[in-house]
């Protein structure tokens, strides 16, 4: 009974621990490409910025510095490349893995990918219209570049819909083949529903390590 207690076990953390660590390295990579779409959408309106894993700052700086954000201009296109370039990539991503036949050790990689691009903008989406529902504003991009662009009118909500629309239908397709596709590889309920909610699992993990990168690693535009 133990012995095939732990054969069933060892069985479940051979498909879930990869899939945790795609889903972390998948995450990590989405955030820093979308930072880096911010540093070329800035500087291709002339304005000298700096990139990491979480902010955009200053021209040489890290946001330990006094003035990491002091007087940093606005750049409508350097808001807006961000999440255009994560929702691009969330899209390709998700129909190449929706529609694809790959054999399963590069669809698992395809998976975690799509669904990484797809978490990075659906999450703080959810939370933008949870505060706006609660009479208040978030501080993501979308937002930011509605008010940029619209003001205080109802029509500043347009990117964030727009963002929330596209991510949300990418993780519909995802998970519509990952829970035909992988989960039968999984015995228990309890592995499956891990296997789903990875990415929220790992966001912890996620926030320590973006927010130690963000100090270490900077690209100057």
């Amino acid at each position: 009974m133990v012995a095939k207690l732990a054969r069933n076990v060892a069985g479940e953390l051979r498909v879930l621990l990869p899939w945790t660590a795609l889903m972390l390295a998948g995450l990590l990579l989405s955030v820093f490409l979308h930072e880096v779409a911010h540093g070329i959408g800035a500087r291709l309106q002339g304005i000298h910025v700096s990139t990491g894993f979480n902010r955009v700052g200053n021209w040489a700086r890290r946001p330990g510095d006094p003035d990491f954000r002091t007087n940093l201009p606005d750049s409508a296109l350097g808001l807006a490349l961000g999440p255009i370039v994560t929702l691009v990539s969330a899209s390709a991503l998700a129909r190449w893995f929706f529609t694809g036949r790959s054999a399963r050790t590069p669809a698992f990689a395809l998976g975690a990918a799509a669904l990484s691009d797809a978490w990075i903008r659906a999450l703080p989406m959810l939370l933008v219209v949870a505060k706006g529902l609660a009479g208040g504003n978030g501080q993501e991009d979308e937002v930011m570049l509605g008010v940029l662009m619209f003001g205080s009118s109802f029509l500043r909500w347009i990117p964030v819909g727009v963002s929330l629309g596209v991510s949300f239908g990418c993780l519909v397709a995802v998970y519509d083949r990952l829970i035909q596709r992988f989960c039968p590889l999984l015995r228990w309920r309890a592995a499956r529903l891990a296997f789903l909610l990875a990415p929220a699992f790992v966001y912890p993990a996620l926030a320590a390590l973006t927010a130690w990168l963000d100090e270490t690693v900077r690209l100057n535009w």
